[in-house]
């Protein structure tokens, strides 16, 4: 018989967690009673232990809208590191109250990528946030190479280094900032000929960034003003989110408040493609609800305290450089050193 390792001690908790989620007050009082998980599941209804294998199931295959409770096991199994937490007794173990905040510490991170990394992935860490703010310490570890495959290792654990893949690792120098890009869309060549069906077509496109700040970073606001002011060159829309309320903070649209990112146009011959008119195929609200789609079907039990920046370019078929946040952001910082700026965000 194998000895438990860390894993094995959070899936007890893990088990803990889903137990406090779905019991009722007489059930959760019996949990307060007992020793031990066996003696508590002897005495427990065939619903309940039918819920449980059915969770348990569905947490393996990775595609269990309560992964979250994940992250508070992992909270769980390190209270001892913050003896300060307040808890209750469960089955003979201590598990975080909820009305304690709690963080994703790097001891947090760390047990996810070398303990589920069968579960967890750089295209689901937000799923295991609790704010933002953590959010931003595990981009910044992984911009630090924290979390990098190791040449010759034993252990077969994957990267989550992706920056072919991850739009947030392209330019790490955004990631200290603070500044977390999200998606981005569109960089075609403009296109102007004949279909295949002996029509005339032209197609724009303008590229785009979306990317989030947290609501407590003092830049956030300053850096929203300053790429407001671009007004020759970017058009710009940043809001904080209240569910259901999308509140606009900085709206630089230069009158058409739903700017086109696709439009297309046709015609019998290419001379009269200049008197077409144009026929949007992707506009702001469609990102929008892109985004609103994206979060719904993320189950993200993270909480939306950021602010969500959509940076389009204002001229068709011109790149849109993450850079150039950066940019505004070192301006804005001044003097501050390259070293205060990762420290700032960790």
């Amino acid at each position: 018989m194998r000895e438990s390792n860390v894993r094995d001690f959070v899936i007890r908790f893990l088990f803990y967690e889903f137990l406090v989620c779905q019991a009722d007050t007489n059930m959760l009082a019996r949990a307060c009673q007992e020793e031990s998980i066996d003696s508590f599941l002897r005495k427990s209804s065939v619903q309940f232990l039918e819920d449980c294998i059915k969770f348990f199931k569905a947490f393996y295959e990775g595609r269990n809208s309560k992964l979250y409770l994940l992250r508070n096991a992992i909270c769980d199994y390190l209270l001892d590191l913050y003896p300060q937490s307040s808890s209750i007794a469960i089955l003979g173990a201590r598990v975080v109250t909820e009305n304690v905040p709690q963080k994703m510490d790097p001891w947090g991170w760390d047990i996810l990528l070398k303990h589920f990394h069968d579960i967890v992935g750089w295209w689901n860490l937000h799923s295991f946030a609790f704010r933002f703010e953590d959010l931003v310490m595990v981009r910044v570890l992984i911009a630090c190479r924290r979390y990098e495959s190791v040449d010759g290792s034993t252990d077969d654990i994957p990267s989550w280094q992706a920056p072919d893949e991850d739009v947030s690792q392209e330019n790490v120098s955004a990631v200290p900032h603070s500044f977390i890009a999200v998606t981005k869309g569109f960089f075609d060549p403009e296109s102007s000929g004949e279909s295949k069906k002996g029509i005339a077509e032209e197609r724009q496109t303008r590229s785009y960034l979306v990317g989030r700040m947290s609501r407590q970073d003092p830049w956030a606001r300053k850096l929203a003003q300053e790429l407001s002011e671009r007004i020759g060159r970017l058009q710009i829309l940043v809001y904080g989110r209240d569910n259901p309320v999308r509140a606009a903070l900085f709206v630089s649209l230069s009158g058409d408040q739903n700017p086109w990112v696709k439009r297309t146009r046709s015609a019998l011959t290419k001379e009269a493609l200049r008197s077409q008119e144009w026929t949007v195929e992707l506009s702001l609200e469609n990102i929008l609800d892109d985004l609103e789609l994206m979060y719904s079907l993320a189950n993200v039990s993270m909480a939306r305290d950021y602010y969500e920046f959509i940076i389009i370019e204002r001229f068709p078929n011109r790149k849109f450089d993450l850079a150039m946040v950066v940019d505004a952001l070192a301006k804005l910082k001044g003097d501050m050193g390259y070293i205060d700026i990762w420290s700032y965000a960790i």
